[in-house]
């Protein structure tokens, strides 16, 4: 299933699982979590605080981007929240706590996540702070997992529009095909 999204005003949130980190027994849903930050939020401080107020089930990386241009990605987990901006370099998240530096239990995930996360560190140089969509594409391409990346999505905050790519594994390495605000939401 997909657990990412784009609402009217322009807030995305993409959603990368974290693997081989402890769950709790109580806390809120990621899904739950998640909608409600689209549906109250406007920008990424409205996200900030809806985020921060929010005790995690479940560990995950949350990367969101605002139509203004601001984007953050959260470690987010039970008794855990790390924040890393936008910075010089572009924002990089794949399905470990980049944070920890230390390899959880070596699953094949995990150990996938962090050679993915070298890959795209890699290429940084050929990316920019503000990667044009072509840069997106060829990203996610590299590092889409061959057996289980079951569609690829590329939001655009600004345009309010969405890219998207399934119907063959990897995704990434699929077409992707634009879904322009006029299709998203009714006027």
């Amino acid at each position: 299933g997909v657990l990412s999204g784009l609402n009217r005003e322009g807030l995305a949130i993409a959603l990368n699982l974290v693997y081989g980190e402890e769950d709790a027994d109580e806390g809120v849903p990621l899904t739950l979590a998640l909608q409600r930050v689209l549906t109250e939020a406007t920008t990424l401080e409205e996200a900030d605080r809806r985020i921060r107020e929010t005790p995690f089930a479940s560990c995950n990386n949350v990367t969101v981007c605002d139509a203004g241009g601001r984007a953050a990605v959260y470690e987010v987990g039970p008794g855990r929240l790390d924040r890393r901006d936008l910075a010089a370099d572009p924002l990089l998240a794949t399905n470990h706590l980049a944070s920890c530096r230390v390899l959880p239990d070596g699953t094949p995930m995990s150990v996938s996540s962090h050679g993915r996360y070298r890959l795209l560190r890699g290429m940084r140089g050929s990316i920019r702070r503000r990667a044009s969509l072509g840069e997106v594409r060829r990203a996610l391409r590299r590092v889409a997992v061959p057996w289980i990346n079951l569609q690829s999505m590329i939001f655009d905050p600004a345009r309010r529009e969405l890219w998207l790519s399934m119907g063959r594994v990897p995704a990434a390495r699929g077409t992707f095909v634009r879904f322009p605000a006029s299709s998203l939401w009714r006027s």
